[in-house]
């Protein structure tokens, strides 16, 4: 059977190859029940056998202990001979019976495990064959999706967008009325603390990547199904999330841009304030101050996360994370960004802060608000330009490759793994039976019995 390029393909085989398996394990099971009778009859047969061989025999013996010439005597004697070869023969085939009996007695409750495990096997492949046909369709339409309108010209509309009103003219309006120092200082504060979620996001995805290396170097095939199974999962909710909700993201980017052109005017009053120049020189200043305190931090935040890299590439590796030289020097690094982030977050003073403080609040919280908008909306635009859904498509079509490949290896080696535990079990089933009748048939043997 060829291996599998998708997981409906996997599952559907899977499914054929269990029903395969059922009706195999059916026609076992009656094997082994017919074995089964055929051994009972054996057994009952050469056991009655020898009980009428018994019987004449002890009157054979009966005769020669009555026997009223030599010659009779001696005719008794050759009988009594070949009766008890009989007999012996008899009981060594009862025995041989008795063992195929208890043989037989096994397999058939092995033969009856198989058919509930391969019933079960049918069940369950098939219910997983529906949901994933139901699941390989809803791919199948996102692909579709991708290149067929609104999502197939949505990247360069939103290309158009950037460059257009009305996301010029909102720009232009809002850096008409907050000054570049302070606008840019907000932008680099938003900047940031997308940047601190975005660097949580990008540490879990590592950290997990870490681990399925992890599995996929030493828990054999099951480790590298669940690496390809994580890896297929983050392209399909990464290509569902697009199908699904990139539309919505470019019209709500839209309406945030809107108003903003045309919303009320600061008044004189507001202007003069944010432009007061007793105002604007410390705060500009305190601005500076703050960002290379932002800046400090983001470069810890950086050598700290080389630090955990490090660790973790070390540990899984099998080194002592303490005497590893790329550890240790990344521990330098960070260390060295802690120190000079205390040194500059100490030179922005409580006063410097004070004077930023007094400048952020001479601009009115719609304003605020009217920036905030905008700069979600510029964000979902960019992202929204930068999306490549051909290659979402794609990466999702080369992750469903690759599970569908690590489930069927997977598949393969358990199969292999089921077929070397029944032959086991069978074996041991066997010498079980064997070895319950040993003792006498050792005799037998050094007797020549049969």
């Amino acid at each position: 059977m060829s291996t599998p390029t998708t997981i409906l393909e996997f599952v559907t085989q899977e499914r054929t190859e269990a029903t395969a398996n059922l009706g195999a394990a059916q026609t076992g099971a009656a094997q082994a029940q017919a074995r089964l009778r055929a051994a009972l009859a054996d057994v009952a047969s050469a056991t009655g056998e020898a009980t009428q061989i018994e019987q004449q025999l002890r009157a054979l013996r009966e005769a020669l202990n009555a026997a009223p010439t030599a010659a009779d005597a001696e005719m008794l004697v050759a009988q009594v001979e070949q009766k008890t070869i009989a007999l012996r023969a008899k009981r060594l085939q009862a025995l041989r019976g008795q063992e195929e009996l208890a043989a037989s007695q096994s397999n058939v409750a092995r033969a009856q495990g198989l058919v509930a495990g391969e019933l079960a096997a049918v069940a369950e492949t098939t219910a997983l064959a529906l949901a994933e046909g139901a699941k390989a369709t809803v791919r199948a339409r996102w692909r579709t999706a991708t290149t067929t309108p609104p999502l197939s010209g949505l990247k360069a509309a939103a290309v158009a967008a950037i460059a257009n009103p009305p996301h010029t003219a909102a720009k232009a309006r809002l850096e008409a009325d907050i000054p570049a120092a302070l606008i840019t200082r907000a932008r680099h504060r938003r900047a940031k603390e997308a940047a601190r979620v975005g660097r949580m996001r990008r540490e879990a995805v590592e950290a997990e990547n870490a681990l399925d290396d992890e599995l996929d170097s030493h828990a054999g095939r099951s480790g590298t199904r669940l690496k390809a199974q994580r890896t297929f999962d983050r392209a399909e909710a990464a290509l569902g999330d697009y199908v699904l909700s990139a539309k919505e993201r470019m019209d709500h980017a839209l309406a945030l841009l809107g108003p903003i052109a045309t919303a009320p005017a600061l008044t004189p009053a507001e202007q003069a304030r944010i432009t007061d120049a007793t105002v604007t020189t410390d705060g500009a200043a305190a601005a500076d101050k703050e960002q290379d305190r932002d800046d400090a931090e983001t470069d810890l935040w950086e050598a700290q996360a080389v630090l955990d890299r490090a660790t973790m590439t070390a540990v899984a590796a099998g080194q002592d994370p303490t005497t590893t030289p790329a550890v240790q020097t990344a521990k330098t690094a960070r260390d060295a960004a802690r120190s000079a982030l205390t040194t500059a977050t100490g030179a922005f003073t409580a006063a410097m802060r004070r004077a930023l403080d007094r400048w952020e609040a001479a601009v009115p919280d719609t304003t605020w608000q009217l920036l905030a908008d905008f700069q979600e909306a510029s964000a979902a635009l960019t992202v929204l330009a930068n999306d490549e859904p051909a290659g979402l498509v794609t990466a999702l079509d080369a992750a469903e490759s690759a599970l569908a490949a690590a489930l069927d290896a997977e598949s393969r080696s358990a199969d292999a793994t089921s077929f070397l535990r029944e032959s086991a079990a069978a074996r041991a089933g066997a010498l079980d039976a064997a070895a319950r009748v040993e003792p006498a048939l050792l005799f037998g043997a050094l007797r020549g019995d049969g």
